[in-house]
């Protein structure tokens, strides 16, 4: 398994741009597309680069509660 970490500081508090589609035989949002642009809510990076992939047992930064 991975997760997914900021480039800039290794947070893993991070988005990215992506569509949904309402789905009426799931009764749900899916998502349909990822656009390029994606984000850190601890650093502030943001950017169409793309985040990093990370082990997820892995530790690069300690998230910040909210």
């Amino acid at each position: 398994m991975i997760k997914m970490v900021c480039p800039n500081c290794g947070s893993d508090n991070v988005g990215h741009d992506a569509t949904v589609r309402w789905s009426v035989d799931t009764q749900a949002y899916e998502v349909s597309g990822i656009f390029d642009n994606a984000w850190c809510d601890d650093c502030g990076w943001e950017g169409d680069d793309g985040l990093k992939e990370v082990p997820l047992g892995k530790t690069t930064h300690h998230r910040r509660n909210a």
